[in-house]
């Protein structure tokens, strides 16, 4: 009877949660199809488009980080542990369409764009977290995790660069 209902953004991003495991193992089997010489366009679509979407609303996650109420936060922990990962979000899905323009062949100019601008950007959000690891700023550990996520995407976007 006491029970509180739970919402829908703690519903939704548990699912993201769940989706993006699925995901990344379809772009790996994608990507092994792919470079194995088999027909993997179709997975490696909806694995990279729904890869994308995954990190954009991931982006939007509130932070799980607990503070005291008379705990003052200052402005690199803000950068740290809001606006930083963020970015990297946001970063992550123009880099997945980056690759998902690559590897659909159809505008290798807008695929080196988005590339560019999703490896870069993916990379600058990168060293601000690290920054904030080698400073061992406030509540950084719960930020490492996606630094999983963006290290092999990013190695993927330069890559993907290197051979455009």
């Amino acid at each position: 009877m006491n029970q509180r209902p739970t919402l829908f953004s703690t519903k939704l991003f548990g699912l993201l949660q769940k989706a993006e495991i699925v995901l990344w193992l379809g772009f790996i089997l994608g990507l092994l199809l792919y470079y194995g010489s088999y027909p993997s366009r179709s997975i490696l679509i909806i694995s990279l488009s729904g890869l994308a979407i995954v990190f954009f609303l991931g982006a939007y996650q509130p932070s799980n980080i607990q503070r005291k109420e008379d705990e003052k936060l200052g402005f690199s922990d803000l950068i740290y542990t809001t606006i930083a990962p963020k970015a990297l979000g946001i970063s992550l899905a123009v880099a997945c369409i980056g690759i998902l323009f690559y590897f659909i062949n159809s505008n290798p100019m807008g695929a080196k764009q988005m590339l560019t601008l999703g490896g870069f950007s993916t990379a600058i959000a990168s060293a601000i977290i690290l920054i904030g690891v080698a400073t061992n700023a406030k509540n950084i550990k719960e930020i490492i995790p996606n630094l999983y996520r963006a290290l092999p995407l990013m190695g993927a976007c330069f890559y993907l660069l290197s051979i455009l």
